[in-house]
């Protein structure tokens, strides 16, 4: 079968090179010089020559036969393949099942919408709860992670700065000179600044309703004190000491430290001791600002906030998921709508493509008997020239080809195209009212959920996005 409307499935018969390979001339006038045929010859009488000729266009016409039957078959399944009633009656079971779908989907996502919500509700009643127990009647103030950083780096630059600094005032009494300076430094700088920093995290309980709690806010802010005094003290004294004696450097400045404290007799190991002194309680400032200052209530806020924007999150992606879902619907639609069109279309070509291929053939079979009877003409020309006397009377008489009879017919049951026109008609009109009921549908599905959206959270409250749900 053909797929291009414009290929001619059947093959010419060249005669010029049938002529020579039947070597129609030299039996013509071999059988001429004979006396054949003989003068009386019947009609049906043909000699072994002309039956050649005739065998191959009759063979040349029983294959094109052939063909021709199996294109027509072909088309004929094609048409009844079109089967425009059943696409018609399939929009409506299209837009039904399309339909059930959506509205499951729509039920699907209440009750996971109802499931989240009444997780966030609890993580709420817990941030609640919280604020009562510990009489509580303004919003949190979680410390955000880029204020974190923000921290952390003035930490860093202190530590640089304290660590350079107690490195250059250490290196005269170290042996390994500004390398061991800087060693010893970078652990004295830890220890200041970072356990300076955990005092100011601990001194926060202060604020705490329990008394329990405001005790160790209470001594953590006297060990901070008492830390950062004694300890910035006694690392001036240690450069003191390791100034003169190396080796017993250590022990030197806690017996100095102990007679007395106050008796730095170096101005540099006063600068030391300032030094350390002040960045330690810029670390400690640090850590009382590192999270909002009533213990506990950041973290309890931060877990209802990370809960609130997962629930939005998963809201949005239901919502999404309903979009989705009414698209693919329509979509659904408009490609049987396509389909039908398509098949307006087809059915089209393949009455022509049958019309043409009836044409096609009733014309190589015009060409299949001129070129026998050219075939023929010509043995018969040679055959009469080359006789000594009169040629057969039958060599006037052309040759008919015998054509059998090809079923042309089409399938009863195949549409008009007037009947075509009214149904593609009809199925665009199910089809844009089917649109038209699915956008209904997912503007109900969407005020369905509308109930259980997040609520916008208040600017004052955590992170300034939503406040209830």
């Amino acid at each position: 079968m053909t797929d291009d409307l414009h290929t001619n499935p059947f093959e010419k018969i060249d005669t010029n090179q049938v002529a020579e390979d039947l070597h129609i001339v030299e039996d013509s006038q071999r059988n001429a010089r004979r006396g054949r045929p003989a003068l009386d010859s019947a009609e049906d009488d043909l000699d072994p020559t002309e039956r050649k000729v005739i065998g191959l266009i009759e063979s040349a016409q029983a294959q094109a036969q052939q063909v021709c039957e199996s294109e027509l078959k072909a088309y004929r399944e094609r048409l009844v393949a079109l089967d425009f009633r059943e696409q018609l009656s399939s929009i409506d079971i299209e837009t039904a099942k399309q339909r059930a779908e959506f509205d499951q989907h729509v039920d699907k996502a209440i009750v996971e919408l109802s499931r989240e919500q009444q997780g966030l509700r609890r993580k709420k009643e817990d941030m609640q709860q919280f604020k009562e127990q510990n009489g509580l009647h303004r919003e949190p103030q979680p410390r955000s992670w880029d204020d974190k950083i923000f921290n952390v780096g003035i930490i860093a630059v202190l530590f640089l700065i304290e660590t350079f600094g107690n490195a250059a005032f250490l290196a005269k009494g170290n042996e390994f000179g500004l390398f061991g300076a800087y060693t010893e430094a970078v652990v004295i700088s830890f220890v200041n600044l970072g356990l300076a920093f955990l005092l100011g995290i601990l001194v926060t309980n202060f604020n705490h309703i329990h008394w329990g709690r405001r005790s160790v806010g209470i001594i953590s802010a006297a060990v901070f004190i008492v830390f950062a005094l004694f300890f910035n003290l006694m690392v001036a004294h240690y450069r003191e000491t390791t100034g003169t004696v190396l080796d017993e450097g250590g022990k030197l400045a806690i017996s100095a430290f102990g007679e007395n404290p106050l008796g730095l007799g170096d101005f540099q190991s006063w600068i030391l001791f300032f030094m350390g002194f002040l960045f330690a309680i810029i670390s400690f400032i640090d850590g009382i600002l590192w999270d909002d200052r009533y213990p506990g209530y950041a973290k309890s806020a931060r877990v209802f906030a990370e809960a609130d924007d997962a629930y939005n999150e998963f809201y949005q992606a239901c919502l999404k998921g309903l979009k989705k879902t009414s698209d693919e619907a329509v979509q659904a639609l408009e490609n049987i709508k396509q389909n039908i069109l398509l098949a307006g279309r087809q059915h089209d070509s393949i009455i022509d493509d049958h019309r043409r291929l009836i044409k096609s053939f009733d014309d190589h079979l015009e060409h299949l008997e001129h070129a026998g009877n050219h075939l023929l003409q010509l043995y018969r020309d040679t055959n009469r020239a080359m006789r000594d006397g009169e040629a057969p009377e039958r060599f006037k008489k052309p040759w008919s080809i015998v054509k059998t009879p090809v079923d042309t017919s089409l399938p009863k049951a195949m549409l008009t195209r007037e009947e075509i026109l009214k149904i593609t008609s009809a199925a665009e009109i199910k089809i844009d009212n089917g649109v038209n009921e699915l956008h209904n549908q997912y503007d109900m599905g969407s005020e369905e959920l509308r109930p259980l959206a997040p609520h916008r959270r208040q600017p004052d409250s955590p992170r300034g996005d939503q406040d209830e749900s």
